[in-house]
């Protein structure tokens, strides 16, 4: 399913970097208030505590341009996703149909109406939902942790050594589960009612 997935989404190629740019541009306008707010203190600090009411409304102007761009781009790659997620959706869908059709008659009346009905439609509105839903949530993670950790380091390399040192020390436990992890599983859905017997 997963191979599936990803040759849709290449299919799909001018789109799908619309999503990840989106996504990107939005998280990193989100890490982008604290830097803000951390000049303004050390503006603070370098005025004695009584900065000018230009410097304060400069960047409040700044503070807020950010966060009106940051809900627009929020926005934008929630609508890409979506109209990403529903053109995966309807591509897979017709997919499972045309594939069925192709299947001699015997087989399809010899499978229950209950898994054909959960391979259109659970199993496909799951990979849609994971393409509106989780791919944002995935590159807005991604890029946020990348930046924080870059931030990290620039910062102060020692502070940022136990971050590092964990983040590598999951990133083996990770591997280490996916190379033992079960390689096929098989499930089948429970016979619903009007379902024809095996």
């Amino acid at each position: 399913m997963l191979r599936y997935l990803a040759g849709l989404l290449r299919a799909r190629a001018p789109l799908f970097l619309l999503v990840v740019l989106a996504n990107g541009l939005a998280a990193a306008a989100a890490l982008a208030v604290p830097l803000l707010l951390g000049r303004l203190v050390d503006a603070v600090v370098d005025a004695g505590g009584a900065p000018s009411s230009s410097t304060v409304g400069t960047f409040a102007a700044v503070v807020t341009g950010v966060l009106v761009a940051q809900a627009v781009l929020t926005h934008l790659a929630k609508w890409l996703a979506s109209v990403l997620g529903q053109d995966v959706l309807a591509q897979a869908r017709e997919h499972v149909v045309r594939a069925v059709l192709r299947l001699p008659l015997g087989t399809v009346e010899s499978t229950g109406t209950g898994d054909l009905v959960t391979r259109v439609t659970r199993d496909v509105a799951s990979m849609s939902r994971a393409v509106r839903w989780a791919l944002p949530e995935f590159v807005i993670g991604v890029v946020t942790l990348g930046l924080t950790v870059v931030a990290m380091v620039v910062n102060s390399w020692l502070l940022a050594l136990p971050t590092l040192v964990t983040a590598t020390l999951s990133l083996e436990q990770v591997r280490r589960y996916l190379r033992r992890r079960p390689r096929h599983t098989c499930s089948r859905a429970p016979p619903t009612a009007g379902s024809a017997a095996p």
